[in-house]
C-alpha cells in the first residue's frame, strides 16, 4: 500500500468488500454453488457507510455507476435480488439517486420539561427526524447547490468566513447609505471595502457591492 494516496485506498476499500460478498454469492466461502442448496443465498443486502470519504469530487461521480456495473459483472446468477443501502454527506452521489429512493435524516432540537419533577425548567432534546423524498425536491441529475440547500438542509453554500465577511461588506455599505459620508467613511475606507470586494468570487454578487461602493465614492469626491 505504499505510495497510494488515500482516495486510492478507499476505493480499494470500497470495492474489496463488495468483491468477496460477490464471491460469497457466487459459491466459493463454503457456500455451494448449486443453487438449490438451502444454503445457496437468494438475496442480498449490502450497506455502505459514507463511501464517498476522502474522494476526489471528480471519483465521487463514478460511484454509483461503477458500483452497480461491478455487481452486474461479478454476480453470476441473474436471478440474485440485491439491496444496497448508501447513507452519503454527497450531493453528488446524491444526484445519481431517484429521489423515491432516498430518505432523508435530520436533527431537530426541541424543548421538553425537565425529567425532575421538582425543577420546572425545560431541557434542550434533540430528535432524529426522518423524510421520505416525496417532502423534497427531485434529486436525480439536479444541480449541486440545489441538493445542497434542500437536501443537506443548508442555508447557504459558502463558508462562515465568506459569510460573515459578507455581512461586514453589507454592513458598512448600509451604514455609510444611510448616514452619508463622514470622517470614518473616508478614501481609506473605501479602498479597503473596494479591495475586500474585488476578491469575491459571485460575479453577480461582487457587481452588486462594487455599484453600490462606486455611488459612495462619487458621493465622497
Amino acid at each position: 500500500w505504499a505510495g497510494i494516496s488515500s482516495g486510492e485506498y478507499a476505493l480499494f476499500n470500497l470495492f474489496s468488500k463488495p468483491y468477496r460478498v460477490s464471491e460469497m454469492i457466487n459459491g466459493r466461502y463454503n457456500l455451494a454453488k448449486d443453487t438449490r442448496n438451502p444454503e445457496y443465498p437468494k438475496s442480498c443486502l449490502i450497506l455502505l457507510d459514507e463511501c464517498e470519504i476522502t474522494l476526489h469530487p471528480q471519483w465521487q461521480t463514478q460511484v454509483i455507476d461503477k458500483i452497480t456495473e461491478f455487481f452486474k459483472e461479478m454476480i453470476d446468477d441473474p436471478n440474485m435480488k440485491i439491496q444496497i443501502i448508501l447513507t452519503t454527506h454527497s450531493p453528488i452521489l446524491l444526484s445519481d439517486m431517484h429521489q423515491s429512493n432516498v430518505v432523508y435524516m435530520r436533527q431537530e432540537e426541541t424543548l421538553e420539561k425537565s425529567s425532575n419533577k421538582d425543577e420546572q425548567q425545560q431541557e434542550k432534546q434533540i430528535k432524529l427526524v426522518i423524510e421520505s423524498g416525496r417532502t423534497h425536491k427531485q434529486t436525480f441529475a439536479q444541480n449541486i447547490h440545489e441538493l445542497f440547500t434542500d437536501a443537506f438542509f443548508l442555508n447557504h453554500t459558502r463558508g462562515t468566513l465568506a459569510e460573515n465577511t459578507l455581512d461586514k461588506i453589507n454592513q458598512q455599505l448600509e451604514n455609510m447609505e444611510k448616514n452619508g459620508m463622514n470622517e470614518i467613511a473616508n478614501s481609506t475606507t473605501l479602498r479597503q471595502l473596494a479591495d475586500v470586494i474585488e476578491h469575491i468570487g459571485e460575479p453577480v454578487l461582487r457587481n452588486f457591492y462594487k455599484d453600490r461602493l462606486l455611488k459612495l465614492h462619487k458621493q465622497w469626491e
